[in-house]
């Protein structure tokens, strides 16, 4: 049996990680949040898996 996959990519227009790495104030409160514009794209990665 195949499956077909795809991950799109991303376009970040500025705060590139800053999506991810928010979950680091909850060790450290003194970090300042921080913001992202992000938006998916049709790139990405293909894959045919078995």
């Amino acid at each position: 049996m195949s499956i077909e996959l795809f991950v799109p990519g991303r376009l970040c227009l500025f705060g590139e990680h800053s999506d991810w790495a928010g979950k680091y104030r909850t060790m450290n409160s003194e970090l300042v949040a921080g913001a992202a514009i992000v938006t998916g794209t049709e790139q990405g990665i293909y894959a045919l898996a078995e």
